[in-house]
């Protein structure tokens, strides 16, 4: 798997591609703690390209979501491929995740939880 980072404002989206597996995963776990680590609380993670997902992505994806929901921010997967949506779904992790259709919901979920916050 590989992926990009890129900030936009209070918010960081992180663009995933390829297989979600073991060797790469706490590659991504640790930069996220950077991240965190940087006062960036917001993320979205785009899971448009990510064809196949084992479930140390899923424990990896767990994992994120609660450092940055430990930190008082908001994590936000959006764009699911057909693959990731199963994976979710079967391992329930969609209902512990804030999963959006697309970078524009996913942004106004994000939007909405720091306007509640100040």
């Amino acid at each position: 798997m590989e992926y990009t980072i890129t900030t936009e404002g209070e918010v960081v989206l992180i663009n995933l591609s390829g297989r979600f597996v073991r060797s790469v995963g706490e590659e991504l776990n640790a930069n996220i703690s950077k991240l965190i680590d940087n006062n960036f609380r917001y993320l979205l993670i785009d899971m448009s390209n990510i064809p196949l997902i084992d479930s140390y992505g899923i424990t990896v994806c767990m994992s994120c979501n609660k450092l940055v929901e430990n930190s008082g921010g908001l994590l936000v997967f959006i764009n699911l491929s057909q693959a990731v949506e199963k994976v979710f779904h079967i391992t329930r992790a969609d209902q512990k995740f804030r999963i959006a259709n697309n970078r524009d919901e996913g942004m106004k979920s994000i939007q909405e939880e720091i306007n509640r916050k100040r």
